[in-house]
Formats: structure tokens, C-alpha cells, sequence
């Protein structure tokens, strides 16, 4: 975990006028997370919630762009795309799925991405049997739906 310290009211720096210093008072955090140490002026900055992409559709545009020819392998379009081979392999072998379950995908919101992300869904497509695929898919589902 990264500990934050925040000292309020402490003068950090004087500004010269022709008179006198002004002696100015601001928020300073010390932020250290695995012996990396970083100090900031202000209150520690809040990430936006990242939204990840549909892993299903993203396998479908990479499959369609290589059924189109616009890139000759899985290889070049690794490269196009600035992913490895593997990672376009791992994507695109979602497309083993089920189709109930690859249907059941368009119907999320962005929000159960965040769950169900490929790497949760790669057991899955080692899997031959597409009945255990759907059961197993459903046990998923219940974990995810109150966080949907």
C-alpha cells in the first residue's frame, strides 16, 4: 500500500516583494510505494476509473481485419496494432467461446469489463466441451452481477 502524508500550513517558499517576504502555505503529500518516492504540491491527484474495452469485440475487429487482408498475419497485425503475437492470440482465441456466450457479451455494460476481462475468460476456451463452457460461464456471471 502507498502511505500519504499530508502536512497542511507549512511555509514552503517565501515570494520577495519590494517590502517583505510573503511566505506562502500549501498542501504537500509524500507518496512512497515500493521504495519509489514521489512528492507532489497540492492534494494527491484522482484517477478516473478506467472503463476496459469488450475483449470479445476487440477478438471479432482483430478477425475481421485479418479475413480482409489488411494485414497478412497475426504477427503484422501485432505490429500495426503495437500489441505482441501472443497477446493478439490470447484475444482472439475468445472466439472459441460458446456463441450463446460471445451473445450474451454485447449485452454487458462497460462496467462488467472490469470483471470479466479475457484473462478471466481464457480457462474457458481450453475448455472443448461448450455445455461446461456455459455452466461454468454462469457461476462467473453470478459473481459479477452485483457489480454490474
Amino acid at each position: 500500500m502507498s502511505e500519504v502524508r499530508v502536512l497542511e500550513g507549512e511555509p514552503i517558499y517565501g515570494l520577495k516583494s519590494e517590502t517583505s517576504v510573503v511566505w506562502l502555505t500549501m498542501k504537500i503529500y509524500y507518496d512512497s510505494f515500493k521504495r519509489r518516492r514521489k512528492i507532489g504540491i497540492g492534494l494527491k491527484p484522482e484517477k478516473p476509473p478506467k472503463i476496459k474495452a469488450n475483449p470479445i469485440l476487440q477478438a471479432l475487429k482483430f478477425q475481421e481485419i485479418l479475413s480482409s487482408k489488411k494485414a497478412k498475419s497475426k504477427n503484422e497485425l501485432a505490429k500495426k496494432i503495437g500489441l505482441s503475437r501472443v497477446r493478439i492470440t490470447q484475444i482472439m482465441n475468445l472466439l472459441k467461446l460458446n456463441p450463446e456466450i460471445i451473445q450474451r457479451f454485447s449485452s454487458f455494460e462497460p462496467a462488467a469489463f472490469n470483471f470479466l476481462t479475457e484473462r478471466r475468460l481464457r480457462p474457458l476456451t481450453r475448455i472443448k466441451d461448450k455445455n461446461t463452457q456455459i455452466a461454468i460461464f454462469r457461476k462467473m456471471l453470478q459473481k459479477v452481477q452485483p457489480k454490474i
